[in-house]
């Protein structure tokens, strides 16, 4: 039986037997998220987003650099596409960070969306308090690669980062694309690509 006890204590394994429990809706994983609630309201939590192969996982790859060199613990939750036919997903987020994995103060967990088509999984959010219950100064969380009409990761982040490339799409464009309100932050990646001033 798991105890929240390991879960405060920063247990990384606790902590993925949690989530795990959470997104198999196992019938004790609700009683122990209330009870964790309590402990949580501490992390800020950084939402990534944008549409595929704009560098999200790039950039929260740097983001991990830059915030241990902080001293700041920190956790990503990278949700991944889900197979309208196998119902499987890559998962492939967290091969591209595997450089943290030996890093304790480093904690990355990839989700499938499950068809949710929000951006997100139907965890995340619950996820995001496990984590933040387990001592996590910043939780990252980044979605599928996003289309115009992803907004779920409004009710989870404090704080949102639009991610873009140049080349995709006027102004016209941007203003259709109603993501754009939820955003704090727009970031312009891989400027060395034609255009880069004009997209921002």
């Amino acid at each position: 039986m798991l105890k929240i006890e390991e879960i405060i204590s920063g247990s990384h394994l606790a902590g993925a037997r949690m989530i795990r429990m959470i997104e198999d809706n196992e019938p004790d994983a609700l009683d122990l998220l209330k009870k964790l609630y309590p402990h949580s309201g501490n992390a800020f939590i950084i939402g990534i987003t944008g549409s595929p192969g704009v560098g999200k996982s790039t950039l929260i790859d740097a983001l991990i650099f830059k915030y241990r060199e902080l001293s700041k613990k920190v956790a990503v939750i990278a949700v991944d596409p889900t197979s309208p036919f196998t119902g499987g997903a890559i998962l492939g987020d967290r091969l591209r960070m595997q450089q943290h994995a030996a890093d304790k103060g480093v904690f990355i967990r990839s989700m499938a969306s499950r068809g949710r088509t929000g951006g997100l999984s139907r965890s995340t959010k619950d996820a995001a308090v496990v984590l933040d219950a387990m001592g996590f100064d910043i939780i990252i969380v980044e979605t599928v690669g996003a289309g115009q009409a992803q907004f779920d990761l409004s009710t989870v982040a404090h704080t949102i980062g639009i991610v873009t490339i140049p080349g995709a799409g006027d102004g016209i464009q941007a203003v259709k694309a109603g993501i754009l309100e939820t955003g704090d932050l727009f970031i312009v990646n891989k400027c060395d690509l034609p255009d880069a001033d004009a997209a921002a």
